[in-house]
C-alpha cells in the first residue's frame, strides 16, 4: 500500500498454551501471575474485548460502535497485561477484538 495504512494487524497465528481473556475489565496480577504459571514458560496469548452495542435493522451503525477512547481504554489495558507477563519472562501476544458476543470470539480465539 503506497500512500495508505493497514487497517488492523495480522493475526497471530502461533498457538499459545494460556489464553488470557477480559470482556472489557482490567486483569488482577492475580490472573497475570496465575496465566504465567500456567503457561510454564511456554507462549501466553493475552485477549480484551472492545464491545459494540448493537446493530439497528441489520446494518451496523456507526453510533453504537466502540469509541476511540474505548478502544485507547483497552489498549492500555491489553498493553500492561503484556508488560506484566514479559516482566516475568513470558513469550506474550495480544489482541483487542470488536465484537457484540463476548463470549463467542473468546471461544472462537
Amino acid at each position: 500500500m503506497l500512500f495508505g495504512r493497514s487497517r488492523f494487524d495480522p493475526q497471530p497465528t502461533a498457538p499459545a498454551a494460556v489464553l488470557l481473556a477480559s470482556s472489557g475489565a482490567p486483569f488482577s496480577r492475580a490472573a497475570v501471575r496465575r496465566a504465567h504459571d500456567l503457561a510454564g514458560g511456554q507462549p501466553v496469548a493475552v485477549l480484551s474485548i472492545l464491545r459494540v452495542y448493537g446493530s439497528t435493522f441489520g446494518l451496523p451503525n456507526p453510533g453504537l460502535m466502540p469509541t476511540r477512547r474505548e478502544r485507547e481504554e483497552q489498549l492500555k489495558i491489553v498493553g500492561k497485561a503484556i508488560a506484566d507477563l514479559e516482566r516475568r519472562g513470558c513469550t506474550v501476544d495480544g489482541q483487542i477484538a470488536a465484537t457484540r458476543s463476548a463470549g463467542r470470539t473468546i471461544a472462537k480465539v
